[in-house]
């Protein structure tokens, strides 16, 4: 007889100075299907009242864990202290601010008690361009240029994954990728590596709730064409640095991606816009003289004058909200100013 699912996964929440969030997200998962599953807190040595927060509910689960660190130690950090701190055979890692979705949950259960899969992608609506409902391997996923395997999982949620595949290379490797905000695609990495098996589910899961990011929005994308190139310069890996570059310049929707973020960073936060210009010209020259063209207006764009970009991102704003269905949240230029850890 297999194991239940609250026996074969660990749900880990990331969080940080966010207690009002965190009491919102722990009071549905109190209410969920999960709810048996032991659930470890990871706090980013948050100054509010997160850990009384966490005191409280610690008495209202079965299984609470909370590990907090003495010091913030940002946002990817604090997902390499989740990956080291995650013990059940799965993890699913979970921000404090997402919206969960268990009406499916029995898609889940059928595939996590199945012990087949190394990893499991939940569906998140405008985020997720995978073959539904579908068991694939790693390396075919990549290959398929109509599928966005790392992007995908670059937003942390919709994954649950097999923690034995947690190498003390995939956790040194997100250490040093700490400055690429994108640590956590280097177990993903290891995927490809192993030809891990992946199950996509049919149904939406997590819905996307990162409009407010402690980030300046290029710094993911220079971050991104930067992993990618590190990891052209090892032979196995050249395959996911191509997969990489053409899930962030290789299809449409990605390049007007960047463009939502030059002209949000250069029209409303207007902060580095000069340091991340040159540093998306020289991540893309390094990447190759296609990709340079393909970011070059972008670059462009970060050196006129605000009241251009303004217009321009109020232009891309309308589209991209009458596309997706959904309001654009725009953070403030102070949120940006004072450094706010969103995501931590």
């Amino acid at each position: 007889m297999n194991p239940e699912f609250h026996e074969l996964v660990e749900v880990v929440l990331i969080t940080y100075n966010r207690a009002a969030c965190l009491e919102k997200t722990l009071d549905l998962l109190l209410r969920s299907p999960i709810a048996r599953c032991r659930l470890t807190v990871i706090d980013n040595a948050s100054p509010d009242a997160t850990p009384a927060v966490c005191a409280k509910y610690s008495k209202l689960f079965p299984d609470f864990v909370i590990r907090r660190n003495r010091f913030n130690v940002g946002i990817s950090g604090n997902y390499l202290r989740a990956l080291e701190a995650a013990e059940k055979e799965f993890a699913w890692f979970l921000c404090d601010d997402d919206h969960l979705d268990f009406t499916h949950f029995d898609e889940l259960v059928t595939t996590v008690t199945s012990r087949k899969y190394d990893i499991i992608f939940l569906g998140v609506p405008n985020h997720t361009a995978l073959p539904r409902g579908t068991e694939i391997r790693a390396q075919d996923l990549i290959r398929d240029r109509r599928s966005n395997y790392f992007y995908t999982a670059s937003f942390i949620p919709c994954i649950i994954f097999r923690t034995a595949n947690v190498t003390p290379e995939v956790v040194l490797t997100g250490y040093y990728q700490i400055s690429t905000i994108l640590s956590n695609l280097c177990y993903f990495v290891e995927a490809v590596r192993r030809n891990s098996l992946i199950y996509v589910c049919k149904n939406d899961f997590i819905f996307n709730q990162q409009d407010n990011v402690g980030y300046r929005p290029l710094h993911f994308v220079v971050g991104w064409i930067h992993f990618a190139n590190g990891l052209r310069k090892k032979a196995q890996d050249k395959s996911c640095a191509t997969a990489m570059m053409h899930e962030m310049l290789g299809r449409s929707f990605y390049p007007q991606k960047i463009a939502q973020y030059t002209f949000f960073q250069k029209g409303f936060a207007s902060q580095n816009t000069g340091h991340d210009a040159w540093r998306l010209a020289v991540e893309s020259f390094k990447a190759g003289p296609i990709w340079f063209l393909k970011v070059l207006p972008f670059v462009i764009i970060l050196i006129l004058p605000g009241f251009v970009s303004r217009t321009l991102w109020r232009c891309a704003e309308k589209l991209v909200e009458v596309k997706e269905g959904r309001k654009i949240k725009r953070p403030t230029n102070i949120e940006f100013a004072e450094g706010k850890d969103y995501r931590g």
